[in-house]
């Protein structure tokens, strides 16, 4: 496993942790989120454009738990292309 996070390894990552709703652009519909504790030094903007009830739900100032596939990429979900043979 990877992290989206280049300068953070896996093992660094705590993916339990809450993240703080930092920014919320609404003409953009994108959400900044601002890692708390052992993942302080991050951030992730969140593209909530197909998502606008969840993106309506939120506010600036919350707390909230990220899924863990925001923040880490499987061992198995390397890039396959999808060859077309002519």
């Amino acid at each position: 496993m990877r992290t989206y996070f280049p300068s953070t390894r896996h093992e660094d990552l705590d993916m339990t942790e809450e993240w703080l709703v930092q920014k919320i652009d609404e003409p953009q519909q994108t959400v900044v989120f601002k890692g708390r504790g052992a993942n302080e030094d991050l951030m992730l903007a969140v593209d909530y454009s197909q998502y606008l009830k969840a993106f309506s739900q939120l506010s600036l100032g919350e707390v909230v738990a990220l899924p863990k596939e925001w923040l880490v990429i499987e061992a198995g979900d390397r890039y396959q292309p999808d060859w077309e043979w002519f």
